[in-house]
């Protein structure tokens, strides 16, 4: 009877632990289809996220680069909702976090610093623009941080695909002549696309052309990439800024330290091929009596961008096609200079070259004359005009010096220009740390010259008081990072 009750009870013990293990594995199904669940949901929300940033910073650049407040708003509100959407998502660990951290830090506090400056200046919202800026600025950082590695190259290519918008709108407003996209300057027509600025047009597709040329080093025989660039390149050419080319240069000798020459050299010679054939179609659309839609202006570009695709496609570009293109492109040149019958090549450069030097020099030491009365404090954001007369230009005012850090001087005085550039540095120290994976992914030194380029054309212009040109910049430093546990 003994026995038979233990044996009862041995069955009823392991009755029990059967019972008790399929409950632990129903429980370890439920934990793990909610873990994947959790998954699914934070990939969810970082994608809507980019979207946002994307479709924020695309509004921007389709309404005057947000320069007016109508046309920040959008963008000051998608920058935030997309910070909320992964507020709750851990930042991955990667080389460049403590100094993308660092200057999220030091954005808040310069853009505290213009709203305190601005309380005690005459007009007392004068700081709001400046601190909604610097706040957008520590919002891409930090949530860039939280972005899957899908969110973030949806906002690389969203990005591309705004700059390819920018360009084709500047490109098609100097061949027909449009006023909205072009200004007439000199004697010519200059591209300032959905920005209505040449050289904030040049700044933005700066800083997307160098991503786009270092995509180009990972896949030399994608053809669309190829064609982009050449589209890139024509608009920027459209623009005729001199600034602009100075800081494309700069960024193009960035990326040749970072990424190699060869490996460079490789993959720009399609997409640079294609813009010569681009811009010689266009360039007897420049002069201000030129003729609008002229034809062979209109067929430069796609020609330019199909040449740019067969060389792609032919994998390692080989010299003798490169030599064919670059010579059909100086044949065409030539016979859309002959055709327009107006202003020689010469002419156009050199009145595009002398222009305006003497204004922005006496702009330079004005401000720095206006300064001096309060160079800690400045004389506040948004001080209005600059008068040039002592700097030997009576009756002539001037809303901008052409030089971001003597403006910010100007406003902020030494405190605010030097969070200004402790701000620059940390960016471009980021930058740097992700471009060191070169041979990995060369996007991040695309990154880092695109960056190194603005703060170039930041001395050289006031294209970072358009919104959409810092905050594309930030943009891409901000989503542009290789996580540290990644393989």
């Amino acid at each position: 009877m003994t026995a038979q009750v233990q044996q009862h009870a041995a069955v009823a013990r392991a009755a029990a632990q059967r019972r008790g293990t399929r409950r632990a594995a129903g429980s370890g199904g439920s934990g793990g289809a909610g873990g994947e669940d959790d998954r699914l949901d934070r990939q969810g929300r970082g994608t809507l996220a980019a979207q946002l940033v994307v479709a924020g910073l695309a509004a921007a650049a389709f309404a005057q680069g947000g320069y007016h407040p109508a046309g920040r708003l959008p963008l000051l509100v998608a920058i935030p909702v997309a910070a909320l959407l992964v507020a709750t998502a851990r930042p991955l660990p990667s080389a460049s976090l403590r100094w993308t951290s660092r200057a999220a830090v030091v954005a808040g506090l310069l853009g505290v610093w213009a709203l305190l400056r601005g309380v005690v200046s005459p007009d007392r919202t004068s700081g709001v623009a400046a601190a909604a800026l610097m706040s957008a600025v520590a919002l891409l950082l930090v949530l860039g941080r939280r972005l899957p590695a899908d969110a973030r190259r949806l906002v690389v290519h969203g990005l591309l695909g705004v700059g390819a918008v920018v360009a084709a709108s500047g490109w098609a407003g100097v061949v027909w002549h449009v006023q909205r996209l072009t200004v007439t300057q000199d004697g010519m027509w200059r591209a300032g696309s959905t920005l209505t600025y040449p050289n904030a047009a040049a700044a933005l597709l700066t800083l997307l052309a160098l991503p786009a040329l270092a995509l180009r080093i990972a896949r030399p025989a994608d053809r669309r990439l190829a064609a982009l660039g050449t589209l890139l390149l024509v608009g920027h050419a459209a623009t005729l800024s001199r600034a602009g080319a100075v800081s494309l240069v700069v960024g193009v000798a960035v990326l040749a330290v970072c990424a190699g020459w060869r490996p460079l050299l490789r993959a720009a010679i399609a997409p640079a091929a294609g813009a010569l054939v681009g811009v010689a179609g266009l360039w007897g659309s420049v002069p201000l009596d030129a003729p609008a839609g002229r034809w062979l202006a209109m067929l430069g570009l796609p020609a330019g961008m199909a040449v740019a695709a067969w060389l792609a496609a032919l994998g390692a570009p080989r010299r003798l096609s490169a030599v064919v293109a670059v010579a059909g492109a100086t044949v065409t040149g030539a016979v859309a200079v002959q055709r327009a019958g107006l202003l020689e090549p010469p002419e156009l450069l050199e009145l595009r070259l002398s222009a305006g030097g003497s204004t922005r020099w006496a702009a330079h030491r004005a401000a720095l004359h206006a300064v001096t009365d309060q160079p800690w404090w400045g004389t506040g954001p948004g001080a209005g005009e600059l008068d040039l007369a002592p700097a030997g230009l009576p009756f002539t005012v001037i809303r901008f010096v052409h030089d971001e850090y003597v403006q910010i001087l100007l406003e902020l005085g030494v405190l605010g220009l030097l969070l200004l550039l402790l701000l620059v540095a940390l960016l471009v120290r980021a930058a740097a740390a992700g471009s060191r994976e070169t041979a990995r992914d060369p996007l991040p030194a695309g990154v880092m010259a695109a960056l190194v380029a603005a703060a170039v054309h930041g001395g050289l212009d006031f294209v970072w008081h358009v919104p959409v040109v810092p905050l594309t910049a930030v943009a891409l430093v901000a989503v542009t990072w290789r996580p540290a546990t990644d393989p």
